[in-house]
């Protein structure tokens, strides 16, 4: 009986495919290397940050496009 080989790249993909949503979004330069040069020198990712901000505006009930 031949056992079947676990192959960890597939794994990866389906259990990323299944429990992840992408969220994509186009960025001018100067914006991107704002937020790029504020997450170096936090030495955080910039998914998390960007999720940190929204999670904030949302919890706190408020749109960041309000002036």
């Amino acid at each position: 009986m031949k056992k079947e080989s676990f192959n960890k790249k597939e794994y990866d993909i389906k259990y990323v495919k299944e429990h992840y949503k992408q969220l994509k979004m186009n960025l001018k330069p100067e914006d991107f290397q704002m937020i790029d040069d504020f997450c170096k020198s936090k030495k955080i990712p910039r998914s998390r940050f960007i999720l940190a901000a929204c999670r904030y505006f949302i919890e706190h009930d408020q749109n960041p496009l309000d002036e």
